[in-house]
């Protein structure tokens, strides 16, 4: 309901008996998103992310509960499945994907296509700085993942990352 009263400009998407983990929403881009994405973080704290994507013209902004999300998701996955961190390959394109190579010791690639966002992310993240976050280089993150930037898109992002890792 906040988002809905405060934070009007975020299109609330969906419902809780079609998305019962998130709140998916649209945000027509202007001058004051930079600064309401701050406001609305700090409104909710830290119980929940809000998790931003997308283009120039609109962001997808999901809320969800920092209990969730895709790190969580791999996490568990890692867990479930009794798999070491260094043997999981996380992949992604976008802001909501940036979350997954904060996982402490995974091997994460980033596409060659990957939208400006991710790729400032994953400079926030690298021990060595933005500078480090170049096409066809592997870097550490603070988080203790090792990410590469990949030169090919998509699938071909994946063959080039499992190649770079596990020769």
């Amino acid at each position: 309901e906040t988002l809905k009263t405060v934070f009007v400009k975020f299109d609330v998407k969906g419902n809780s008996q079609t998305d019962p983990y998130r709140i998916p929403t649209v945000y027509k881009v202007d001058d004051e998103y930079p600064e309401i994405l701050n406001t609305v973080r700090a409104h909710f704290g830290p119980g929940v992310e809000v998790i931003s994507s997308g283009g120039d013209e609109y962001k997808y902004v999901d809320f969800c509960s920092s209990q969730g999300g895709k790190m969580k998701g791999c996490q568990f996955a890692i867990d479930h499945l009794n798999m070491p961190p260094e043997r999981t390959l996380v992949c992604g394109d976008s802001g909501n994907d940036e979350s997954m190579y904060r996982a402490p010791g995974v091997r994460g690639v980033a596409v060659g296509n990957s939208l400006p966002e991710l790729i400032a992310h994953l400079g926030e993240q690298s021990i060595l700085g933005p500078e480090a976050v170049t096409k066809g280089a592997i870097f550490d993150t603070k988080a203790g993942s090792k990410v590469f930037y990949a030169n090919e898109p998509v699938a071909g992002a994946i063959c080039e990352a499992l190649a770079r890792f596990w020769p």
